[in-house]
């Protein structure tokens, strides 16, 4: 009788823990299921495009073209994305128009300034607000030029940002030194700026050198750099090192070396370590042909860099030489079209066709 007793409680316990380790199965293969990607949070915006993104905590900025400008506190989980104004139907223009840029003054972020897209030349394309997008009214004064009596405006297409100034990037190179009231031309060679500047940026401790980059007339390439804070600028010739027919869409420093520049040209990566005079080509060609959209840079790691192509995130941790793909949730059928890097957080925030990521490496 003692023995049956025994037999029955271990077959008992047998069962129970063979429960236990079913259950944890269960909930172990469930959690990897609804975890695929636990390094990625979407933060919604999937009906618009999100052009460009910009942090100035606690906000998250997102120019969504033709949608207008809108942001979200990335600091209060039970936040909704706040619409700023500047969308298309408000101002009365068609849909094929809108917020491209943005810039926030450095000491009071009720102070915004936007790039508009306006395909007519006597629209305005820069708009300034003096009390966080509740209001807004044309801020490109400077930018104007008259033909046969006929007011236009010089187009810019991306916004630099110093302490005491605002470059603007496009036509032409122009400065604001009190935040929009008024724009100076800056004297360049004519293949510096041009159809399209798709980027303009700054070393992050050399900060008077910029590299810009984009398209020129007849799909030329463009590229120039300043070593001034932009005051002048040298055109960089890349004819003989990419196909002539070609845009620059993505620039990245090194960021312990302002001389080492990573480029890219259609679906290619470029790389020079002398400011330009020679290049490494290619660096890396992406897969399946996708054109290189981005290109950041790791401040904290001289050899970590990101690109992206089409829909996909690749990373290098040895300064270019091999590239992997990272595996996420952004669909296949969309586009990357921004990507920042939060120092502080350690962590990216990722602007598309269709929605916004946060990625934490």
């Amino acid at each position: 009788l003692n023995f049956s007793i025994i037999t029955k409680v271990r077959k008992q316990n047998n069962w129970i823990t063979l429960l236990g380790l079913s259950l944890f199965l269960f909930f172990l293969i469930a959690g990897c299921q609804k975890n695929d990607f636990p390094k990625w949070q979407s933060l919604g915006f999937e009906d618009k495009l999100a052009i460009r993104l910009l942090l100035n905590k606690p906000y998250l900025y997102v120019c969504a073209d033709s949608d207008g400008l809108w942001r979200k506190d990335i600091e209060s989980k039970a936040s909704e994305w706040e619409y700023l104004g500047m969308s298309a139907s408000s101002l009365g223009k068609p849909a094929d128009r809108g917020v491209q840029d943005i810039v926030i003054d450095e000491e009071n972020p009720s102070l915004l300034m936007v790039l508009y897209k306006s395909e007519q030349g006597n629209d305005h394309g820069i708009y300034r607000s003096l009390d966080a997008g509740q209001n807004w009214a044309p801020a490109d004064s400077g930018l104007q030029y008259y033909v046969y009596g006929q007011r236009y405006f010089s187009r810019l297409h991306r916004f630099l940002q110093y302490s005491d100034k605002v470059l603007g990037a496009g036509h032409g190179i122009y400065i604001t030194k009190n935040f929009g009231q008024h724009w100076e031309r800056v004297d360049t060679p004519p293949e510096v700026g041009g159809e399209t500047v798709s980027s303009l940026i700054r070393h992050v401790t050399e900060t008077n050198v910029i590299w810009l980059g984009g398209e020129g007339s007849f799909s030329q390439p463009v590229l120039a750099f300043s070593a001034d804070s932009g005051s002048t600028w040298t055109p960089v010739d890349l004819k003989q090192v990419v196909p002539s027919v070609n845009i620059v869409t993505g620039i990245a420093f090194d960021p312990s070396d302002a001389d080492v520049v990573y480029v890219g040209v259609g679906d290619t990566l470029i790389k020079t370590i002398n400011s330009g005079e020679s290049w490494i080509v290619p660096q890396m060609t992406t897969p399946h042909g996708k054109s290189i959209g981005n290109i950041l840079s790791n401040p904290a790691n001289p050899d970590h860099f990101w690109a992206t192509a089409g829909n996909s995130l690749i990373e290098t941790w040895d300064a270019g030489t091999t590239w992997e793909l990272i595996e996420g949730p952004i669909p296949e059928a969309t586009y990357v079209l921004n990507m920042i890097w939060d120092e502080k957080a350690q962590e990216m925030y990722i602007g598309t066709f269709n929605g916004v990521y946060r990625f934490k490496p």
